[in-house]
């Protein structure tokens, strides 16, 4: 029996380090989907370079921003990806891990939604004052 309890434990510790690797892999994967957007970024900084005095200063902000960016992009999208894969599977073999999962993955996408929702009311609202429309006065 310690025998087979050892073996049990060492097999959970490879499956759960298997699993962690797995979503770093779908992170690393969805990050490399978006290099295209960020190696544009980073000939933009090259650009910028050539500006005298604050050339080098406005390259490193462009390329550290869009990287950044990208980064977080990618980890969301990465996790929830993971997490629908997981949950799907889990669903058979585990059922509360894998609602709880999938749960976790709903939240993500609705979380999401929001913040987009957000932030495109926030810059109608701008676009708004600017065009003369709410809150628009002509008094200087």
């Amino acid at each position: 029996p310690e025998m087979v309890e050892k073996m049990l434990s060492e097999n959970r510790q490879e499956v759960l380090l298997t699993r962690l690797v797995c979503i770093l892999v779908a992170w690393f994967a969805v990050f490399l989907c978006m290099a295209p957007f960020w190696m544009a970024a980073e000939t933009i900084g090259n650009l910028l370079d050539y500006i005298p005095f604050v050339g080098g200063m406005l390259e490193s902000i462009v390329e550290t921003m869009a990287l950044s960016v990208a980064c977080c992009c990618s980890c969301t999208t990465g996790l929830l990806m993971s997490f629908i894969v997981i949950g799907m599977v889990w669903i058979v073999m585990r059922p509360v891990y894998g609602t709880c999962l999938l749960l976790v993955a709903a939240a993500l996408v609705v979380g999401g939604l929001i913040f987009q929702g957000n932030a495109s009311s926030r810059s109608s609202r701008k676009g708004q004052k600017r065009a003369g429309g709410p809150g628009y006065s002509s008094i200087p």
